[in-house]
């Protein structure tokens, strides 16, 4: 199965990390050409395909190791003072078959060892090499023994690889100089070399650099790359690799001679320090932040004012110990193992720290990357549902959004912390079951890349992203605010105090418990936001034909003032006022508004910008449309009265 052969695959990169950089490494070199630990080249025409590029060096120096083996092996066995009846049957690979007589078994076998551990220790010098030889009647292994360990080694004639004795061909040949220059730039300082780049140091976390750029009026994240000694990861492109090279590639483009031009010019322009690497340390403990309850009322006040979770949600995951408050009052979501397929929790492998006091995002030192997530569980039975969100503020609030949906068995809502490892084989085995998995990340290009990842991984997955803003809580708190919107607009329509407190009870299930609308209350919502529209529309379009009619020309724009309201019209924007009521206007507002509307008393009930009401700056009841309309009427008849009397003076 794809989902066993995956967890192989990272288990052995696990155990193995450095083959990890070094493909890594390979993958941003985009080279053409490889040479093995004897030198021999590989040539291709163009880049060369990643699988080939990385068996080449590996097999070839393999070869090389083994043709240096049997040539020490013939040349040793020839000068022996006592003859050695042995003689080369085949080579498959790295093994060696000779064919020698039972008395000379073991005398032969150890000088093939040696001479295979000497060839080894030729080219692998900082390495221990391991040889495995048995004597046996047959190639399959009849009746087979080791051979014996050799107390005092033979004095074997020295032998080195062959020099070659012919031109390669123009296209394989090494540019020793460029060779050269990449010696000298590829173990740069990489922090120094992040900083030559452009890239700006994150200030929660000192080992983690970014990058910015312009996009569509606003500054969007470009790469996000976390640095280790000479290794880094770029996690918002989800490329890593090895070396300033590399680095310099991943951030610039280009290919690797562009890279090491541009190395070489900042090295020349200032010196940058040689890589220090830190000694090796045993793996962190989990260090878990200790609770602080004293500061749970601000935590709380976090989540539930400023995020929009449900205060008798928020108490209940508090309650649990699954969210709690730390010394530096950030919220504190603790993530923990599963029992698979039960769901069943086990020990806690870390926690997700939440700032509530600045934009602070981290992990609680020690926290495993790749067993123990935030999650929580809706509904009874088997799971059969899986939500996959980026963070914990995000799972409680698509579970929040979601409440009320009817799924079958249990639904888990489960946070990644944006590109953390996911639970493949786990989440695979619901689906296996007939259960399924959903892709529910952020609504930009990060998170539709965790998508795709994630429904590569697991077979017939699903996806949905936020309708309303970037995230799932964004989601939320644009309903929250749509439940304030309709008592407002239900109130400036003129509706009974029995409807308004109805909408105040709905409102208030919402924000303790997540109780949604139901099917009957989202339709009046409905209607009441059309008619609030319809009398909005109908003030805004009285109010312009006012301004048509009987304004005067003021600050670039149409001014009107009359006893109960002032109006004010530039461009796209189109403003009422009114003494005494109203909201006060805004920064914005106060360089479109002439300086003589712009009383201490005097608030805005009406703003239209682009032909786009503004909920949250207009104030207008049904009262004030009768008026709007009455006036509007007068002004047409003031006018229309003027113009006749015009044309009789004309005439």
């Amino acid at each position: 199965m794809v989902s066993e052969a995956e967890k192989y695959r990272e288990q052995f990169f696990k155990t193995y990390p450095g083959l990890l950089d070094w493909h890594d490494h390979v993958k941003q070199e985009h080279a053409d050409s490889c040479q093995t630990l004897g030198g021999r080249l590989r040539h291709w025409e163009g880049e060369a395909p990643f699988t080939e590029i990385i068996n080449a060096p590996v097999q070839g120096t393999s070869a090389d190791i083994t043709k240096l083996a049997i040539a020490a092996f013939r040349e040793a066995r020839d000068s022996l003072p006592q003859k050695l009846d042995a003689r080369l049957l085949m080579q498959v690979h790295d093994e060696i078959v000779i064919e020698v007589p039972q008395a000379q078994a073991e005398r032969a076998g150890q000088l093939l060892v040696q001479s295979m551990l000497e060839a080894g220790q030729h080219f692998l010098t900082d390495m221990p090499v391991e040889v495995e030889a048995v004597i046996c009647e047959d190639w399959s292994g009849k009746n087979a023994r080791p051979v014996p360990s050799l107390e005092t080694p033979i004095e074997l004639v020295a032998i080195s690889p062959p020099e070659q004795t012919t031109e390669p061909i123009p296209h394989q040949r090494v540019d020793a100089e460029l060779t050269k220059l990449a010696d000298s730039v590829r173990n740069l300082d990489l922090q120094a070399v992040a900083a030559n780049l452009g890239l700006e140091r994150d200030r929660t976390d000192k080992s983690k650099w970014n990058a910015w750029a312009e996009v569509d009026g606003h500054r969007e994240k470009q790469h996000a790359i976390s640095i280790t000694d000479n290794k880094f990861m770029d996690w918002k492109t989800e490329q890593g690799g090895v070396g300033a090279i590399s680095l310099t590639m991943a951030v610039r483009g280009g290919d690797f001679k562009t890279a090491l031009e541009w190395l070489t010019q900042q090295q020349e322009q200032q010196f940058i320090p040689a890589q220090a690497f830190q000694e090796s340390k045993e793996p962190k403990s989990l260090e878990l932040p200790l609770p602080n309850e004293p500061n749970w009322d601000q935590v709380r006040k976090y989540l539930t004012q400023i995020r929009g979770l449900p205060t008798n949600l928020v108490d209940k995951l508090h309650h649990q110990g699954l969210v709690y408050a730390d010394d530096r009052c950030n919220a504190v979501f603790l993530r923990q193992a599963f029992d698979s397929p039960t769901w069943e929790r086990l020990e806690t492998t870390g926690a997700t720290l939440r700032g509530t006091i600045g934009d602070f995002k981290g992990l609680a030192p020690g926290s495993s990357k790749d067993n123990g997530w935030f999650w929580m569980g809706v509904g009874r039975g088997e799971v059969q549902r899986v939500v996959v969100t980026e963070s914990p503020i995000d799972t409680v609030s698509l579970a929040v959004l979601e409440k009320g949906q009817t799924h079958r068995g249990r639904t888990i809502y489960f946070s990644t912390d944006g590109k953390g490892s996911m639970p493949i084989e786990a989440l695979q085995a619901v689906v296996d079951r007939g259960g399924s998995v959903v892709a529910a990340f952020d609504n930009d290009a990060d998170g539709r890349r965790l998508s795709e990842k994630l429904n590569t991984s697991v077979a017939n997955g699903g996806y949905m992203t936020p309708t309303q803003g970037k995230d799932w809580n964004e989601q939320l708190l644009r309903f929250r605010q749509e439940l304030r919107d309709w008592y407002k607009q239900a109130r400036d329509v003129g509706r009974s105090e029995t409807h308004l407190k109805g909408i105040e009870g709905i409102g208030k299930a919402f924000t303790q418990d997540g109780t949604p609308p139901n099917e009957q209350d989202l339709r009046v919502m409905a209607q009441d936001k059309t008619d609030w529209q319809g009398q909005t529309q109908m003030i805004a379009d009285c109010a312009q034909q006012i301004l048509d009619t009987a304004g005067e020309p003021q600050a670039g724009g149409t001014l009107f003032v009359g006893k109960t309201y002032t109006l004010f019209a530039q461009n796209d924007s189109l403003y009422a006022l009114a003494s005494g009521r109203g909201s006060k206007p805004t920064e914005s507002d106060c360089h479109i508004l002439p300086d003589s509307t712009l009383e201490q008393d005097r608030g805005i009930i009406l703003k239209v910008q682009e032909g786009v009401i503004s909920i949250r700056a207009t104030s207008v009841t049904n009262l004030d449309a009768e008026r709007f309309e009455y006036q509007a009427n007068r002004v047409m008849q003031q006018m229309k009265a003027q113009e006749q009397e015009h044309s009789q003076i004309t005439a």
